[in-house]
């Protein structure tokens, strides 16, 4: 701001008079007043940016989070399947634990909930159980009518098998009438293993939400 009449200090002005002194006073003090100003909005603007730039980590960090959590449902929906006889060859249905029948959705039928009753295991109790109550065990509408089954085998049948939370869905009586179970080896009756591969996920998004 420029200093009118003589407000520029000049050894060959003075002394000044009291009237150029108090007008000289006034723009001293009123330079001040927009220099502080102007410094105040500039760590206000700055402010504003950091905060703007917290926002968009945090956003992009609960993206990061959401990502992973579905990404995580689905492999696990995929482990899942693979402890199960046919896991992957029921019709329609690529997690017949679920109730949307894909697993892109957490909530779980009645097998999702007799499978994690049983420590997400086949078991001899969850083969012989019939969860959808239409008169063929687990094991008969999943391929295993014996229950001997386990991880990496292939089961009785790889076709024909129904879904075993659904009744109105059964397979053919025949695929299993000319088979005798007795002395066979079935499986264990129980087993508390698990496998939880999202439960660090869930308290990594928790996490991030809670610094939102």
């Amino acid at each position: 701001m420029r200093q009118r009449g003589g407000c520029k200090r000049s050894h060959a002005m003075w002394p000044r008079s009291v009237a150029t002194e108090r007008r000289c006073y006034r723009q001293r003090r009123t330079f001040c007043f927009l220099l502080v100003d102007r410094n105040g909005l500039n760590h206000q603007n700055q402010a504003s940016t950091n905060l703007k730039t917290m926002k968009t980590a945090s956003y992009s960090a609960i993206l990061v989070v959401a990502a992973a959590l579905l990404s995580s449902k689905a492999d696990a929906s995929k482990e899942f399947v693979a402890l199960l006889p046919n896991g992957d060859n029921v019709p329609g249905a690529s997690a017949i634990g679920h109730s949307d029948n894909t697993g892109r959705s957490s909530a779980t039928n009645a097998f999702g909930n007799a499978f994690a009753d049983a420590g997400k295991s086949w078991t001899l109790s969850l083969c012989q159980a019939d969860t959808d109550g239409d008169g063929q065990t687990n094991g008969q509408e999943l391929g295993d009518p014996c229950c001997e089954w386990s991880v990496g085998s292939t089961p009785r049948w790889t076709s024909g098998v129904s879904h075993p939370s659904d009744a109105s869905k059964t397979s053919n009586e025949s695929l299993w009438a000319n088979i005798n179970c007795t002395g066979v080896t079935t499986v264990s009756s129980s087993d508390a293993s698990g496998l939880q591969p999202v439960g660090f996920l869930l308290i990594a998004a928790a996490i991030v939400l809670s610094l939102v």
